[in-house]
């Protein structure tokens, strides 16, 4: 444990943003359940037990967290595999659930994997002249990262996958890896959206995803080719941030928020309440507001004193930035509709914790660092 003084040397700027953010999230969580208290008291209990959890970890040494790496893999591959067995929720079996709330363990699996994948990468750094560039210590991370991928995919749950994917790619490119291997990534990738848009042009997406995925996709690049069905969540979260234009309808006042035609409105689409009811200028203000955050953490990032700090902290402003992104992109139509939600914002405790874990590996390093 880190001694008390370390709470002097919290990155209050960091917290401060947070609760900016949680603020905006509570507020426009009232809004979307239009003054249904019993939501809003769920979302605070998660805010108050998130909070405790963050300030928690924040005075952790993330050295000794690093080293119950095995402990902290394995009981996370325990809890991916024991869902797989629980009651689906939407054609899903992703939750725990306990009456009034549900845990989600791949959100939990983005967190742990962050602090293993670190341990393991800073191991191979430091004992290995080739690093992470010797094939053999490329394949194993790719299969600490690949399985509880492959667990969280059965779900199915691809949005989860997606972000366990990308922070696995900047905390290896963090790793230095050479470009022989970053190359033939990027021309997969290239080959890859060629080949997803000719399998929308031929309608055969079926063959290699889900059929709600496939809709997702396809819906995507044409929400109007289903508009009451697939592309209505799409076209109505457009429809009501267009609608808000500079300044909002006003708290409570969202014609489509409250008339309940945006879905999801507590958690995937809650941006376009915000959108709706406060504006372009406000929406902007939460935008900046996870810029700051995610530029803080990479500050942070940058001045950790060790490279474990360093890899923690990435991983940490991937996750996030990819959810920021992801979210907000699928309000607009940028991206498409995978269930990712916004940061400190949504409802959801599974999410709100895992973030706030997050938060405080970072303040950990940040802490660590200042010491």
């Amino acid at each position: 444990m880190l001694n008390k003084k370390m709470y002097k040397k919290f990155d209050y700027i960091l917290l401060i943003i947070i609760l900016a953010l949680m603020s905006i999230g509570v507020v426009g969580l009232m809004s979307a359940t239009q003054g249904n208290m019993a939501d809003v008291y769920k979302q605070l209990t998660w805010v108050v037990f998130s909070i405790v959890g963050m300030v928690i970890i924040a005075t952790i040494d993330y050295e000794m967290l690093g080293s119950y790496s095995f402990r902290i893999y394995l009981s996370i591959m325990i809890l991916l595999i024991a869902v797989l067995f629980t009651r689906p929720i939407n054609g899903a079996r992703s939750w725990f659930d306990f009456g009034p709330f549900s845990i989600q363990p791949g959100e939990l699996a983005k967190i742990f994997l962050i602090i293993t994948l670190a341990k393991h990468i800073d191991k191979i750094v430091s004992k290995d002249e080739k690093g992470i560039n010797k094939p053999k210590n490329l394949i194993l991370v790719f299969l600490h990262a690949g399985l509880p991928i492959v667990l969280i995919m059965i779900q199915p749950d691809f949005g989860t996958a997606v972000v366990i994917i990308a922070i696995t790619l900047a905390m290896i490119f963090l790793g230095n890896i050479s470009y022989k291997y970053v190359i033939p990534v990027v021309l997969v990738g290239i080959v890859s959206i060629f080949l997803l848009r000719y399998l929308i042009l031929i309608h055969n997406m079926d063959l290699f995803f889900n059929h709600y995925q496939a809709e997702r996709i396809r819906v995507f690049f044409d929400p109007q080719i289903d508009p009451r069905g697939s592309g209505y969540n799409v076209l109505q979260a457009q429809m009501a941030i267009g609608s808000g234009q500079l300044n909002g309808m006003g708290l409570f006042k969202g014609t489509q928020t409250q008339l309940g035609s945006i879905p999801a409105k507590t958690t995937d689409f809650i941006f376009a309440v915000i959108g709706e009811e406060l504006g372009f200028v406000f929406g902007a203000i939460v935008v900046l507001l996870f810029v700051l955050l995610l530029i803080k953490c990479v500050s942070i990032a940058k001045m950790s004193k060790d490279f474990h700090g360093s890899l923690i902290a990435v991983g940490v402003t991937t996750m996030i930035g990819i959810h920021v992104l992801v979210n907000i992109g699928m309000n607009i139509g940028l991206v498409p509709v995978t269930g990712i939600p916004l940061p400190f914002i949504s409802y959801g405790g599974s999410s709100f914790l895992t973030n706030m874990m997050g938060i405080g590996l970072v303040m950990s390093v940040a802490a660590k660092a200042k010491k």
